[in-house]
């Protein structure tokens, strides 16, 4: 008897696509959401995306009635002392964050349900408690994977900050497996691929 597993995984690659939502579509609690941003660097566009978890309405002591969303946002410290910081994990409105869609990317090969009571831990646990922002090492994706995985990872899939990021608390194997079965594509593929703004 074959096994069913390439079946499965061919299913699985071929269904791996972002869905594009407009505002008002139901996210479920503990959701990856991906913005589009684009940068100037001198003459170059740096194509990036900005994470974020949907949390819904009210649901944590510090998360204003209007608040939807959980990320770590901005990267710049106060000059001034106490040199507190600008940018943390704080909780956001989806409505100011511009186009977005559902981005839970690792869901199909995780091999396990997605636990919300440890999602709740790790948004309280992280809430004005992300550490030092690093486009690298310490970004909005790594903080929305590990919220919702238990995971730190950062892929940027299809855009050119894929070239930067890193994941030091991945070992090189599983990085490069967990690549492989989700067909991240290298981002000169991307942008060979599709036409037009490569804004992510």
């Amino acid at each position: 008897m074959k096994s069913p597993i390439p079946i499965v995984v061919t299913l699985f690659l071929t269904s791996l696509t972002l869905t594009p939502v407009t505002y008002g579509q139901e996210y479920k609690y503990g959701d990856i959401i991906a913005f589009s941003r684009k940068n100037i660097c001198g003459i170059q566009h740096v194509t990036y995306k900005h994470y974020a978890i949907y949390i819904g309405s009210k649901r944590f002591e510090e998360q204003a009635p209007n608040q939807d969303i959980f990320h770590l946002t901005g990267s710049i410290k106060n000059i001034i002392p106490p040199r507190t910081p600008l940018s943390d994990c704080v909780y956001g409105k989806l409505a100011d964050e511009g186009k977005n869609e559902r981005d839970n990317y690792l869901d199909k090969i995780w091999g396990k349900e997605i636990n919300l009571p440890d999602i709740t831990k790790r948004i309280k646990e992280k809430y004005n408690n992300c550490g030092p922002w690093n486009p690298k090492k310490n970004n909005c994706e790594h903080i929305a994977t590990y919220v919702r995985y238990g995971l730190k990872i950062s892929l940027q899939c299809g855009t050119s900050a894929a070239k930067v990021v890193s994941n030091p608390e991945i070992s090189e194997e599983m990085l490069t497996e967990i690549k492989k079965r989700i067909s991240v594509p290298t981002c000169e593929e991307f942008c060979s691929s599709s036409p037009g703004d490569k804004s992510g």
